[in-house]
């Protein structure tokens, strides 16, 4: 069978006259194994990495820390799983400075966040911040325990 067909972008799959049959397994190591057995006969046999969903899976959160803090960590959790992460978060990855020489940091977490708390692992954190998919953030008012922010492109 010839999948051609379907579009360019599509997978193509020869499959000789017979009798063919296709199995795929989930390794313990995440990747799919595919082996293909044609009139009883074993043909080949194939190991990949898993990537279905992979786009999906995590959100990248970035945050510009415009109040230059020693430290930037992001807490996030769900209201059905608050055991996503632990107080304080997650340390941020440095990714680079801007123009106004404040660091920007990068974390990916899991699509099942509903929220996140960015904090300096001490006494100033943001509020409570609604999950919405990946988005980049900065400090835009407030103070203390309670900063805002707002996002940016």
């Amino acid at each position: 069978y010839n999948t051609s067909s379907l579009g360019e972008d599509a997978d193509k799959l020869m499959v000789p006259a017979g009798k063919a049959t296709f199995t795929l397994t989930e390794n313990s190591d995440g990747t799919l194994t595919l082996s293909y057995v044609s009139d009883g006969e074993f043909v080949d046999e194939t190991t990949v990495p898993d990537t279905s969903g992979s786009d999906t899976d995590t959100y990248s959160i970035t945050f510009t820390n415009n109040k230059y803090w020693g430290s930037v960590n992001c807490y996030y959790w769900a209201t059905d799983d608050t055991t996503l992460s632990t107080w304080p978060g997650k340390a941020m990855a440095y990714s680079t400075t801007n123009d106004y020489g404040e660091k920007i940091y990068t974390l990916d977490i899991p699509s099942t966040a509903e929220y996140i708390i960015f904090n300096d692992g001490s006494s100033s954190q943001t509020v409570d911040i609604p999950v919405t998919g990946s988005a980049k953030y900065y400090i835009s008012g407030g103070s203390g325990k309670a900063y805002t922010v707002a996002t940016w492109e």
